[in-house]
């Protein structure tokens, strides 16, 4: 009887937190559509993103900077925020080698010396020698 009960209350909590987690999409997909791509979700022409009360605890997959202990609800402004941060700065990393030349320019700048005798490679310890 009991497990029944633990099933069916488990089953509540998992429809509660897919009805959160789709309406916190739909906040932040509302929150992209009144404002300018280059402008930030925080920004003068965006609209204010609502929190998300939870009943009960902070869900655990929800990091404690996204997480409003006073009003028990989920910061959505932050982790737009955040979201958007991480775009950015995900956009601005450098694109992957296309030629054999930029290939070997990225690899410099990394610290690779221009001939294989730039190494500093200790071989005193006798057990092989450099080739």
């Amino acid at each position: 009887m009991s497990d029944n009960l633990i099933e069916e209350d488990n089953k509540e909590n998992t429809a509660t937190l897919e009805k959160i987690a789709g309406d916190a999409v739909e906040q932040m997909a509302q929150a992209y559509m009144v404002q300018d791509e280059a402008v930030s979700p925080q920004g003068n022409d965006a609209q204010p993103v609502e929190d998300v009360p939870i009943a009960g605890n902070k869900p655990a997959n929800v990091p404690a900077k996204f997480w409003d202990a006073q009003s028990n609800a989920i910061r959505i402004g932050a982790l737009v925020q955040s979201y958007s941060e991480l775009e950015r700065k995900l956009s601005g990393s450098m694109p992957k080698p296309e030629t054999d030349e930029d290939r070997m320019a990225v690899l410099r700048m990394l610290g690779m010396p221009e001939s294989p005798d730039g190494y500093d490679v200790d071989v005193s310890h006798g057990l092989f020698d450099v080739d």
